[in-house]
Formats: C-alpha cells, sequence, structure tokens
C-alpha cells in the first residue's frame, strides 16, 4: 500500500514537472513573441469577416489580428495579451460585431485544437474560468486542456525562440488573409436549396466575453469600436438581432454597420466573405474616408454607421 501511495505521488510530481517545464517557454516567448511594431496603434479583432476584410498593409498605423471561427473568449484573450506586452501602443480597437460572432455557440462544437494557446490562455481570470466551465459544453471546456500541447504547435512556439520573428508571422494565431476566392455563384446556389437556419439567441459565454472587452477598454482608456465588414445583399446573416443588442446594452459603443454596402459581385469570394479585392476596397474606403478622420457616413448613405 505504501509502495503504491510513493508511485502515485511520484507520478503526480512528474507529471506537474512536466506541465510546467512546458510551460516555461510559452512565458518566455510571449514578451518577444506578441510584440507589434510601435506605430500599430490601431487594432482590429474578430472572425473571419475581419479577417479577410481589413488589409492591414493598406490601413495605415494598424494590425489585423482577426481569424477564421473566432471566439469572443480568444479576442478578448488577444486584447489583453497584446496591451500588456506593447504598453502605450495600442489606443483603438475594431471589433468584429456581426450576427455569427455573437451566436456561434460554445455549448455545442468545439473549436479546432490550434484555437486552445497557451499565450491566450493564460490571459483568463478565475472568474473568467469559472463562467468558461459553467456557460460553455465540456469539450469547449475542457479542450483548453487537451488541446494545449499540440506537437506542432508547440515546436511551432519553439522556434520562435530561436528566430527574431514576430506574432506577425505566426498566422495560427490570426492576421489579413489574402482570400482569393471565387464562389459567390456556388453560394447563392447552396443558399437557395438550403437555407440557414436562424439562432434567435446570443451565446452566453460570448456576451460574457464581450462585456469583458468593453469594460476592459473603458479602464485601460482604449477607443473601442463595433465594426461590421460588408456582405453580399443575398447572405443569409441578419443583423437585427445584433442591433438590438447593441441598443439595450452597448448604446455608447460606437457601431460601423457596413453589413449592406454595396460592391461589385466579384469582390466577394461567397456570400459572406470578402475577396482580396473587396478587401482592397474596403480597406481603401476605411483607410480614406473613416479611421483615420472619424468620418462616419450616415445610414441613409447605405453606407452602415450605426451610432
Amino acid at each position: 500500500m505504501k509502495l503504491f501511495i510513493l508511485r502515485s505521488l511520484l507520478f503526480v510530481v512528474c507529471s506537474i514537472t512536466v506541465l510546467l517545464a512546458m510551460w516555461i517557454p510559452y512565458v518566455i516567448s510571449a514578451d518577444k513573441c506578441m510584440k507589434i511594431n510601435n506605430n500599430q496603434h490601431i487594432l482590429f479583432l474578430g472572425n473571419s469577416h475581419i479577417e479577410c476584410s481589413i488589409d492591414d498593409r493598406i490601413v495605415n498605423d494598424s494590425f489585423n489580428f482577426a481569424r477564421g471561427g473566432e471566439r469572443l473568449e480568444c479576442a478578448y484573450n488577444k486584447l489583453k495579451l497584446l496591451t500588456e506586452k506593447n504598453i502605450g501602443i495600442i489606443d483603438t480597437v475594431y471589433m468584429s460585431y456581426d450576427y455569427m460572432f455573437l451566436t456561434t455557440s460554445t455549448d455545442s462544437v468545439p473549436p479546432p485544437s490550434y484555437y486552445y494557446s497557451p499565450w491566450l490562455m493564460s490571459q483568463n481570470t478565475l472568474t473568467d474560468w469559472l463562467k468558461i466551465f459553467t456557460l460553455s459544453s465540456v469539450d469547449y471546456s475542457f479542450g483548453h486542456f487537451s488541446h494545449l500541447y499540440v506537437y506542432w504547435k508547440y515546436m511551432d512556439m519553439l522556434s520562435f525562440l530561436r528566430t527574431e520573428d514576430s506574432i506577425v508571422k505566426n498566422k495560427y494565431l490570426g492576421g489579413y488573409l489574402y482570400l482569393k476566392r471565387d464562389k459567390l455563384d456556388e453560394a447563392i446556389r447552396r443558399r437557395k436549396s438550403n437555407p440557414t437556419i436562424s439562432i434567435d439567441k446570443i451565446d452566453r459565454l460570448n456576451l460574457y466575453f464581450l462585456d469583458r472587452i468593453v469594460d476592459y477598454c473603458k479602464k485601460n482608456g482604449i477607443v473601442l469600436c463595433f465594426i461590421t465588414p460588408p456582405q453580399h445583399k443575398l447572405a443569409p446573416e441578419n443583423m437585427v438581432l445584433c442591433h438590438q443588442l447593441h441598443s439595450e446594452r452597448y448604446g455608447d459603443i460606437p457601431l460601423l454597420d457596413f453589413r449592406y454596402m454595396e460592391l461589385p459581385d466579384s469582390c466577394f469570394g461567397d456570400l459572406d466573405h470578402l475577396n482580396y479585392r473587396g478587401a482592397k476596397f474596403f480597406s481603401e474606403y476605411l483607410e480614406k474616408k473613416v479611421i483615420h478622420k472619424n468620418n462616419y457616413p450616415s445610414n441613409k448613405e447605405n453606407e452602415g454607421i450605426k451610432e
């Protein structure tokens, strides 16, 4: 019996030691890998709609850190991590605000393993963890640990310690996606044959982390704006639920709603994503008329600003 207890204790100690040994490189590498340029004071966060539509090579002084399928938990983690590792640089955040981003469920299908990054997870407080375990599915919750040390992810992180690369090079965490897709006609046919079922409620964990983002920006003097990039007029996404939430809960946060901005069909990779042509047009529009001039067109112009 004593031998069994000793072996059990030894196993626990060894396990903890190995986990700590694997965690330390993440902690060390975060200071280096999460650095952005000193002039990149404008941060774009969100899902694939932001990832594909904002070319940060065109929008001056900006950094697009969005990625496809992003959850608001990760967006909050990224915001905290980047501002803490780049003190005094980021002063403006444009956060994706659309139907898909707010309603994507954390109660059912978890995101892929590469979304669980120790760099990001380290930003969660005890209260955040309690919310994650009480408001999301078991798969989503425990995925934070079961997918933590995926081999290729860990080796990718170790490579950062041997080079001068920064987060800009680490595409699995986010960045502008130069989308060459031209499948609008195919997407329209699929839409007609298989209509999307609408979801009539905001995911509870997403709402919690959106509140966290709003509070964090206010406490740290960061200007926060919600933004909805253009989508095709036949896209199933409906902004009514989003506008209702904005009016009831976030009325003091500017909402730049370009959902119905008219663009040629050639600018869309599918129904709800801009391809590289659309991203160029939209990014140039933001750069010339919105971002640096605080010039918000009215809704009557159908170029989408709800204040």
